[in-house]
C-alpha cells in the first residue's frame, strides 16, 4: 500500500502522462478545427461591439467563451473566434446557430471555420456563380457541387476547381473561360492564388485550363 509520499508521487506521474496527451492532442489541432466564423454583423461598427454582443450570447447561454476574437484585414461585419478546443468550439457553434433573429442579429450567420484549400475552391465556384448572377442569369438554374468543386448551370458543368502542390486550378469546360474572361474573374482567381500563395509561399498564379467536362457544351451567350 502507498505511503503518503508515494501517493503524492504517484499523482505527479499521472497528472504529467495527462499532460503529455494533452500536448499530443494540441499537436493534431489545426486553427481551423477550433475557430468559428461569423458574419451578417455590418448592423455593429467594430469588432468590440460585434464581440460584446456574440460574448453577451454565450455567456448567457452558459456556452464554453472563446480565448481569441479577431478580424481579418478591415472589419467588414465578419469576425473569428477561436476556442481551446474543437469540442468547446462545436457547443459555442450550437449555441449562436439557436440565438433568435432579431434586429439586432437578423442577418448573422455562423460556421465552422475550413481549411483553407476549401475556401479558395469554394470562392472559385461561387465567384463565378455570383458573377453570372451579375450578367443576368438565374440563381435558381446554377448549383454549386461543394464536395467536387464544380459550378453548373442546369445539366452543364461550367468550371471545376481544385487546388494541387500549393496551387488553385481550374478546368474550364468548353467556350467557359473565355466566356468568364472580365477584369471581375481575373480579381477572383487572383485573390484565390495569392491566398493560397501566401500559405504556401509559392509565387506562382493560379492556373486555367480548357477542358471540356463531361457535359461541356459550346458557348453562344452574351454577357
Amino acid at each position: 500500500m502507498l505511503n503518503e509520499k508515494g501517493l503524492e508521487a504517484k499523482l505527479r506521474e499521472i497528472q504529467s502522462e495527462i499532460e503529455q496527451m494533452r500536448v499530443m492532442e494540441d499537436t493534431n489541432v489545426k486553427e481551423h478545427d477550433v475557430t468559428l466564423v461569423i458574419g451578417g454583423l455590418k448592423k455593429f461598427y467594430d469588432l468590440d461591439g460585434a464581440s460584446e454582443f456574440i460574448t453577451r450570447n454565450l455567456w448567457k447561454a452558459w456556452a464554453p467563451m472563446p480565448t481569441d476574437q479577431y478580424i481579418k484585414g478591415d472589419y467588414k461585419g465578419i469576425m473569428f473566434l477561436k476556442f481551446e478546443t474543437q469540442k468547446e468550439r462545436d457547443g459555442a457553434l450550437k449555441v449562436l446557430t439557436t440565438i433568435k433573429k432579431d434586429d439586432e442579429c437578423s442577418q448573422m450567420w455562423v460556421r465552422a471555420d475550413r481549411p483553407l484549400e476549401v475556401r479558395v475552391v469554394q470562392q472559385v465556384t461561387f465567384g463565378a456563380k455570383w458573377l453570372l448572377q451579375t450578367w443576368g442569369y438565374m440563381k435558381q438554374s446554377m448549383w454549386v457541387e461543394e464536395d467536387a468543386g464544380v459550378l453548373w448551370m442546369g445539366d452543364e458543368q461550367v468550371l471545376r476547381a481544385f487546388t494541387s502542390d500549393g496551387r488553385i486550378d481550374i478546368e474550364y469546360s468548353e467556350g467557359w473561360k473565355e466566356f468568364l474572361q472580365s477584369n471581375q474573374w481575373d480579381g477572383i482567381v487572383k485573390q484565390t492564388a495569392e491566398k493560397m500563395a501566401q500559405q504556401s509561399g509559392n509565387k506562382g498564379k493560379g492556373k486555367g485550363k480548357d477542358k471540356v467536362g463531361l457535359k461541356g457544351k459550346s458557348k453562344e451567350h452574351s454577357k
